[in-house]
């Protein structure tokens, strides 16, 4: 039986971080309106998979998920369950603020089945936070890390940003120190990137900010591998590290080419062979979907838009690119790709390790520029 997995988008924030250009809204108004219409999309798109498919994953994100009201989750969870299969060992997680988690909250997200949590920490430096626009203290992100911990989460994810300017290395290393002693089974870091449509990204435009020094970003990279691995963290995706194998199965899943359907507005959904995103306005996506109507973009993939998104994926996991995959490809395209890796296996960016071409360290630091080679 084939496995999926689903992802449903929560398009609310109380706030509006500084940094974040995913789709979402502070007017919580309409929530209700569209919490009817993720259900009503749920039935509607229940034919999306075959009839001999096992929903693996199911991740909430956002926006903010821990949103949500109880009543909110048994709408949703009730339209789930009736229009999809979900495997007995199904990995179901939820995107939760710190300031959102109470003993509470925690007893009653594992009262309808939710097993993993991802958790937005983001820094444990209290000026950073202001200036991220973050609405939780470090403490209130220690205390929930100690109820999730008491609640009995054995599976449960912290996001960790590094580049940000008011936090320097030294800061960044006992944020880690901290995180670790916690033996948190799951982090998740990310630099700090400045997009264009954020806050961030107009004080860029009207020269009230700089954006980090590459050099600085690069040096907190290597001292975010550097302690996670002293401390036993499997670096199996770039930005992901895992105590004893405990790797995030839905986002696996993306980097496995494995169909997954996106629920709300934003979200993206694929098939296996062709991609679909969804109208990214609250307002639109409800008033189609109360009228009977999906409003989706298909994105109908070539060959070489599969390659590119199986290398772009697959690239920054620990497994690394098949050889002989690419040795599959046409002429044209394997002759192109195999002479770029030759350079970068020469120039220390890529090892061979059995089948499969690699990162090294150095290739790390330098991703997106070795995978933009590797692209057709």
């Amino acid at each position: 039986m084939n496995t999926v997995g689903i992802y449903i988008h929560i398009p609310f924030c109380r706030h509006a971080c500084h940094y974040c250009n995913f789709h979402f809204s502070t007017q919580l108004h309409n929530k209700p309106e569209l919490i009817a219409a993720l259900g009503k999309e749920i039935q509607m798109r229940s034919t999306f998979f075959d009839k001999n498919t096992l929903v693996q994953t199911l991740y909430f994100g956002g926006g903010t998920p821990s949103l949500l009201e109880r009543k909110e989750w048994e709408y949703l969870i009730q339209q789930l369950q009736t229009h999809f299969t979900f495997a007995s060992d199904v990995e179901w997680t939820i995107e939760v603020n710190p300031e959102d988690v109470t003993p509470v909250s925690l007893s009653f997200w594992k009262s309808i089945g939710v097993n993993r949590l991802s958790i937005g920490v983001q820094t444990l430096h209290a000026p950073a936070l202001t200036f991220l626009n973050r609405h939780h203290t470090p403490n209130q992100s220690l205390q929930c890390m100690d109820w999730v911990i008491q609640a009995g989460f054995t599976n449960y994810s912290v996001d960790l940003i590094f580049g940000i300017p008011l936090v320097t290395t030294a800061r960044l290393i006992e944020d880690i120190k901290t995180l670790t002693q916690y033996r948190v089974p799951h982090i998740s870091a990310y630099a700090l990137t400045i997009e264009p449509k954020t806050y961030f990204g107009h004080q860029v435009t009207k020269n009230k900010m700089q954006v980090p020094e590459e050099e600085f970003v690069a040096e907190q990279f290597e001292v975010v591998m550097d302690c996670l691995e002293a401390s036993g963290y499997e670096q199996y995706e770039i930005s992901n590290y895992a105590l004893n194998r405990s790797y995030a199965q839905h986002n696996s899943s993306y980097w496995q080419d494995i169909p997954y359907l996106g629920v709300g507005p934003g979200a993206h959904s694929y098939d296996g062979q062709n991609r679909f995103s969804m109208i990214e306005n609250n307002a639109l996506y409800i008033r189609a979907i109360q009228s009977g109507s999906i409003p989706l973009t298909l994105e109908e993939m070539k060959p070489e838009d599969r390659y590119n998104d199986i290398i772009l994926t697959s690239i920054r996991t620990k497994t690394g690119v098949s050889k002989s995959w690419i040795e599959n490809r046409s002429d044209k395209e394997r002759v192109q790709v195999l002479q770029s890796i030759d350079i970068l296996l020469n120039e220390g960016f890529l090892i061979q390790n059995n089948d499969y071409y690699q990162l090294t360290r150095k290739g790390k630091l330098l991703a997106d520029e070795i995978t933009l080679k590797l692209l057709l």
